[in-house]
């Protein structure tokens, strides 16, 4: 079989100009012959009656004429379309053919040996996913999965920073990734990378800043090591999608949410572990969700939630384990340092169900239990009950369930009995 070759503009041009004038053709024809018509067997005796005559013999070409011009019109329109469609296509693939080589030059670069190189990759990438918004996620994925690559924090290492200076070097390269990533994620920025994806899925995190950033797509830290001396999501806002630390870890060192605002997202932090430290959710709003720390485990170190602000949302401890650990939703911290409130229960429901408590303190004094409720009227273990309010003793707050043995409360006293 042969190809059948493709329509020629050209042509097409041409037999349309002869259509046309086939139209225009057969208008003449047609004026000439009801002229001629008219004028045999209609004409009128007197010159007013052939003048007018004359101007219904002449209107009938001009209407075809005008039917002429508006079809040559409309076919000029769309031709002038479609033409503009081609240059668009064109464009947009000389766009993406730029963008592609942009992206090879800026992964090339992430991939080099030299630091320095790595860092203008990181700029470039970043650039890049401003630029083109048909690929801002791919180019997300790519730092993203950079900071996923098998890496030593220099908390972990023996003798400092792993290799010296390349170890000191690699760590600037991974924390540039965050400083560019959660400037594209604050309100008012150039460009937003909001509602985006994030998957940091078993990174190891070395220091590093997400304050300020405002998490709305679905953003993975499942089995991320937080191993910094500080790892900061201060005044961070998770504020929709899905946010996980699902079996993360966050080891010796500070984990700061100070002033975190939990406003609508499903955050996990079930199997979570935090061991020594302090994980800091000071101040922090958790204001509506959904934020799970089910089967979490807190061995050693402290975790304050210290005027925060607990006001909407569901928490949920069920299954947790406190061993050895200092919890604090009371109003002061555990080297003694002391603020003008602590936690405020104002609405929904912190859920203790199931979590063992043996050995360490759970601090609730000073907390404002108002109209919010704190259940732990079901514990796995309660070997070292929560220390409460002394005035709670005979009458607790209405929204406070606690177990229904008495004995097992520890009310305003200290583990050891003073």
């Amino acid at each position: 079989m042969t190809r059948r070759a493709g329509r020629q503009p050209g042509r097409f041009r041409l037999r349309f100009g002869w259509h046309v004038a086939a139209w225009l053709a057969l208008a003449v024809v047609i004026a000439v012959g009801s002229g001629v018509v008219l004028w045999q067997f209609l004409s009128p005796p007197d010159s007013a009656g052939r003048i007018e005559l004359l101007k219904i013999t002449l209107a009938v070409p001009a209407g075809i004429g005008a039917v002429v011009a508006l079809v040559v019109a409309s076919r000029k329109q769309h031709l002038s379309e479609a033409e503009h469609g081609r240059q668009e296509d064109a464009a947009r693939r000389e766009d993406t053919k730029l963008f592609n080589e942009r992206f090879g030059r800026a992964a090339d670069q992430l991939s080099a040996d030299k630091p320095a190189a790595r860092l203008a990759g990181v700029y470039a990438m970043a650039g890049l996913a401003d630029d083109w918004q048909a690929g801002r996620q791919t180019c997300i994925d790519v730092l993203c999965a950079y900071l996923r690559m098998p890496y030593v924090a220099a908390a972990e290492s023996e003798d400092g920073p792993p290799a010296g200076q390349a170890g000191y070097e690699e760590r600037l390269v991974r924390n540039t990734i965050i400083r560019v990533i959660t400037s594209r994620l604050r309100p008012g920025a150039d460009v937003s990378w909001q509602g985006r994806n994030f998957d940091f899925k078993g990174a190891v995190f070395d220091g590093g800043s997400f304050d300020d950033a405002v998490f709305s797509g679905a953003t993975n830290f499942d089995y991320a090591i937080f191993a910094g001396e500080e790892d900061r999501f201060i005044n961070t806002e998770f504020s929709g999608g899905r946010v996980s630390f699902h079996g993360a870890k966050f080891p010796d060192g500070e984990a700061a949410f100070v002033g975190a605002k939990f406003t609508g997202a499903v955050v996990d932090f079930s199997f979570a572990e935090f061991s020594g430290g302090l994980t800091n959710f000071i101040a922090a709003k958790f204001l509506a969700g959904l934020v799970n720390f089910s089967m979490a485990k807190f061995t050693g170190g402290e975790v304050a939630f210290v005027g925060a602000e607990f006001s909407g949302a569901e928490v949920d401890f069920h299954g947790a384990s406190f061993d050895g650990a200092t919890v604090g939703f009371g109003h002061s911290l555990a080297d003694g340092t002391r603020f003008s409130q602590g936690a405020s229960f104002t609405a929904g429901t912190v859920d203790f169900d199931y979590a063992g408590f043996s050995g360490g303190k759970v601090d609730f004094v000073g907390a404002d239990i108002r109209g919010g409720t704190v259940r732990l009227s079901t514990p796995g273990a309660y070997d070292a009950p929560p220390v409460f309010e002394e005035n709670w003793h005979d009458d607790p707050p209405t929204g406070l369930h606690l177990p229904e043995s008495p004995s097992a409360v520890n009310h305003g006293t200290s583990l050891d009995g003073t």
